[in-house]
């Protein structure tokens, strides 16, 4: 067997060694399926209770595309909202963290599970719209006793791994708000809204239920809703590439190197 074969056999067997290694290599970071609503079916990738629907441009301007997520504590279009506490098992919430420490009656939420690498930047749009009166608090009462409010609310949680789930409040009645658009089918649903807000958070590694929602407080009356567009997951730990795209080079050079020696071979 000639020495040119061996050494040609070795850089071959090299490449391929190469290649099955970096086959191994992780694949593409996990993303949030279908973070802009505009896939079929409407809520594809997430898990729906209460009353949801997709809307279009037509009822509100959207952040990306052409259309969004609406939840809505109200009883007619896509459902009929959850009670308080079926709610809180729905979204890994524990017993009265919505009904006692918000109270809240009823909701809708959503709610997906994704994979995050170290450091990626979770992003929310949400724009919470409701029918309920700003909550004002007389200065008589401050002193007696505890004011019940309709402050209804908007709500995300998220829960890593086994860790317990953090609960965030996006908006509520106390927000900053401005009326609706009487040019958009949100001003048929509701007469105030914050408009499209962002929230973000800094991941680490690791398993997450992302869960969004919004939910009646103190009653079940005038309805508010939530909107949510453009969820994604971005950044953090290198990609590695697929695993042809590194081989590629290695195969180029191996393969010329091997030419080059052939060449001078049959020259001597």
């Amino acid at each position: 067997m000639s020495k040119r074969f061996i050494w040609g056999t070795k850089i071959l067997g090299l490449v391929a060694l190469a290649s099955l290694s970096l086959g191994l290599a992780t694949p593409a970071r996990a993303a949030i399926v279908n973070g802009g609503f505009e896939e079929f079916p409407d809520f594809n990738g997430w898990v729906t209770v209460g009353n949801t629907t997709i809307q279009g441009t037509d009822f509100h301007a959207t952040v990306e595309g052409s259309l969004q997520a609406l939840l809505s504590t109200n009883g007619t279009g896509g459902g009929t909202p959850l009670n308080a506490a079926a709610l809180e098992t729905f979204v890994g919430l524990s017993a009265g963290q919505l009904s006692t420490a918000h109270n809240a009656t009823n909701g809708s939420a959503i709610c997906q599970m994704f994979t995050a690498t170290e450091g990626q930047t979770l992003t929310v749009h949400f724009d919470f719209l409701t029918n309920e009166p700003k909550l004002i608090i007389r200065q008589e009462l401050l002193a007696g006793a505890a004011v019940t409010s309709n402050n209804d609310f908007g709500f995300l949680t998220l829960k890593k791994d086994s860790d317990a789930t953090s609960l965030q409040i996006l908006a509520d009645t106390n927000s900053t708000m401005v009326p609706t658009n009487p040019l958009d089918g949100a001003n048929s649903f509701a007469l105030r809204e914050t408009n499209y807000l962002t929230y973000s958070t800094t991941l680490s590694a690791g398993t997450y239920k992302l869960c969004l929602g919004v939910a009646n407080a103190g009653d079940t009356l005038n309805a508010s809703g939530l909107l949510a567009d453009a969820i994604s997951v971005t950044g953090g730990s290198t990609v590695p590439l697929p695993a042809a795209v590194l081989v590629a080079p290695l195969g180029i050079a191996a393969a010329g190197l091997f030419g080059k020696r052939l060449r001078r071979a049959r020259i001597a």
